[in-house]
């Protein structure tokens, strides 16, 4: 392969990376007096010494340039992930006959699942993502981001009280097949800037307690002034996000984000 060109450079890699994980909970006291148990639950536990790190390699090429166009530079890389060992919540069917985390029996409770974190399953990632600046002038600058990856895996849903498995389920969809960014920026005269800023992203199915987000895509603005008060550099900023007011999901259904507004106010004392 021949070398790069002035201001170009190739890059490699492999990357291994690690996440621990770690929870506990008391015992659960029993309640005197109380016949039948006042409730069933859902126990979240872990069984101690079972988990193993989660375990990411990384394999990349990448490409960053500076020079072949003036003003742009770019950075962009093809990649391979695995995820191993990667950790999530199994749902054990009446796993636990009325005891409790340290595996005492409690006759007051009533059989219920549990929720035991483990070593569930596995997900394979390949894609391409590119970084743009483009300097217009040297006022204004256009910044991009995109990235497109195509996922597989799969992890462990149920057990049975003995630990079989009864069902699985496929992850792909815990990736984001695409997302995209873009930022313009301009600077005025007289102490003034501002900025308008675009982002979009694909279907996903955020893992563990997220829920499944339809595709979104959203505006932002932002108007800034920059001035001195009393001696010190200050900054207002007017920004408004989801300026179209296209309201969207972010990782729970219960969090919507809607149109907002609001002023930020920078003071730079000695």
């Amino acid at each position: 392969m021949p070398p790069p060109g002035p201001g170009a450079c190739r890059r490699s890699g492999n990357r291994p990376g690690n996440r621990g994980f770690g929870h506990s909970i008391p015992p659960l006291a029993p309640f005197p007096g109380v016949t039948p148990a006042p409730f069933d639950y859902l126990l979240y536990t872990s069984i101690p010494g079972s988990l193993r790190p989660e375990r990411l390699d990384t394999l990349e090429l990448g490409f960053l340039n500076a020079q072949w166009i003036e003003g742009l530079s770019f950075d962009g890389r093809l990649f391979v992930e695995k995820l191993h060992d990667y950790i999530d919540e199994v749902r054990h069917i009446n796993g636990c006959n009325g005891c409790d985390t340290a595996g005492t029996v409690l006759p007051l409770l009533n059989p219920h699942d549990l929720l035991i974190h483990e070593n569930a399953g596995w997900i394979d990632m390949t894609g391409a993502d590119l970084h743009l600046r483009y300097a217009l002038d040297d006022r204004t600058t256009l910044t991009g981001s995109f990235s497109i990856v195509r996922a597989s895996g799969e992890r462990i849903k149920r057990r049975d009280a003995t630990g079989n498995v009864v069902s699985v389920a496929q992850i792909d969809d815990y990736v984001p097949k695409r997302t995209f960014s873009a930022l313009l920026s301009h600077r005025f005269d007289h102490g003034w800037s501002g900025s308008l800023a675009w982002y979009a992203m694909s279907e996903m199915n955020w893992p563990n307690d997220g829920d499944r987000l339809a595709p979104y895509d959203r505006l932002d603005l932002r108007l800034a002034r920059r001035l001195t008060l009393a001696g010190n550099n200050t900054q207002i900023e007017l920004i408004a996000q989801n300026l179209l007011g296209n309201t969207y999901i972010e990782f729970r259904d219960d969090n919507q984000f809607e149109r907002r507004f609001f002023i930020r106010l920078k003071i730079e004392t000695p």
